[in-house]
C-alpha cells in the first residue's frame, strides 16, 4: 500500500487501491480480499494499517445508517430489499448500501450469502456476477430474474447480515480509518466520510473519497496537522458538493447531479453546528423532509 505525500507534517492519507470501489475492476476487488481467499478473510487495507479508529456508538451508527437510507432511498428504514438498474454505468443498484453489479460489492454480498446458506436462489447468478465485476461492466444482460431473487432474499436474516457486514468492511470501517487519520473527532465528521463512501466509493478516481479528502485538506487544514475540525469539515462537505454537481466522470454525471440535495443536507447540518449530530435531525434533500430521531 503506498503512502501518499502532503505537506503536512504527517502522512494522513492512504491510497485504497486494495479497497473495492466505485467502478473498479474485479481484479483489484479480489486484491482486496486477498486474491483468491473468501472475501471475508480480508480486512479493507486502510483499517488494517493502524490501530482501530474510535467508531460511532451503536446508537449513532444506527442514525447514521438511517441518514444514508434517506440518501439513498427516500426512506429511514433500510432496504435491503431495493434493486434498479439507475443506467449509471455501474449495471444493478441494489440493496441497503448501493451495492453495484458492476462495482464487485454487490458480488462480495453475493459470495458471503452463499457461503451463509449454500443453494440459495442468487447462487445461480455468481458466474455471470463474477465476470461483470472482473469486466467493471454495466451491462445486466444475462441477469434475467435477478431482481425479484435479490428482493426476495432480503427477507432471509442471514442475507441482510450479509449485506451489513459487507457494508461495514468496505465502507463504515475504511471511514473511520480515515477519520482516525485525519484527527478528527466529531461524530458527524465521522458520519461525513461514511456517508460520501457509500456513493463515492474508496477508489483513487477524481470523485472517490480520497480525492476528496486531498482537496479539502489544501483548503484547510485538518485537526492532525493542526487545523480546525469544524473548518476542514465544512471544505470537505463543499468539496463533495462540487463532485456530485460536476462529476469527472460522464457515465454518472446526470444521476450524480441530481443528487446534490443530499449534499446540500449535510451542509445544512453542519452549518447548524451539529456535529454531535444530536437528535433529532430533520433533512429534506429532495423536497420532503425526513426527522432522524
Amino acid at each position: 500500500m503506498k503512502l501518499l505525500r502532503i505537506n503536512f507534517p504527517i502522512a494522513l492519507l492512504f491510497a485504497l487501491a486494495a479497497v473495492p470501489a466505485r467502478g473498479q475492476a474485479w481484479e483489484q476487488v479480489k486484491a482486496a480480499a486477498g486474491g483468491d481467499k473468501a472475501p471475508e478473510a480480508a480486512v479493507p487495507a486502510v483499517a488494517a494499517a493502524r490501530p482501530a479508529a474510535e467508531g460511532l456508538s451503536p446508537e449513532q451508527k444506527r442514525r447514521a445508517d438511517m441518514l444514508i437510507s434517506v440518501f439513498e432511498n427516500s426512506t429511514l428504514e433500510l432496504q435491503y430489499a431495493y434493486v434498479e438498474n439507475l443506467h449509471d454505468g455501474r449495471g444493478y443498484t441494489a440493496g441497503r448500501a448501493g451495492f453495484c453489479s458492476g462495482c464487485g460489492d454487490l458480488l462480495l454480498v453475493a459470495e458471503r450469502y452463499a457461503r451463509l446458506k449454500p443453494g440459495n436462489a442468487l447462487v445461480k447468478f455468481l458466474p455471470r456476477l463474477r465476470e461483470l465485476a472482473r469486466l467493471a461492466s454495466a451491462s445486466t444482460k444475462g441477469l434475467a430474474g435477478f431482481p425479484a431473487a435479490w428482493a426476495a432474499a432480503a427477507r432471509d436474516p442471514l442475507f441482510r447480515g450479509a449485506q451489513d457486514a459487507v457494508s461495514d468492511e468496505l465502507y463504515y470501517m475504511p471511514a473511520l480509518a480515515y477519520a482516525g487519520q485525519l484527527g478528527l473527532t466529531k461524530d458527524f465528521s465521522r458520519i461525513a466520510l461514511y456517508e460520501a463512501s457509500i456513493q463515492h466509493g474508496l477508489g483513487e478516481d477524481p470523485d472517490g473519497l480520497p480525492s476528496m479528502i486531498r482537496k479539502a485538506s489544501k483548503a484547510a487544514k485538518p485537526p492532525a496537522a493542526g487545523g480546525d475540525e469544524k473548518a476542514w469539515l465544512n471544505e470537505f462537505l463543499k468539496v463533495r458538493r462540487a463532485a456530485l454537481a460536476y462529476a469527472a466522470d460522464p457515465a454518472t454525471r446526470k444521476e450524480w447531479a441530481e443528487s446534490v440535495g443530499r449534499a446540500d443536507a449535510m451542509l445544512a447540518i453542519a452549518a447548524a453546528g451539529n456535529l454531535d449530530f444530536a437528535g433529532p435531525v430533520a433533512v429534506n434533500p429532495y423536497g420532503g423532509q425526513f426527522t432522524i430521531p
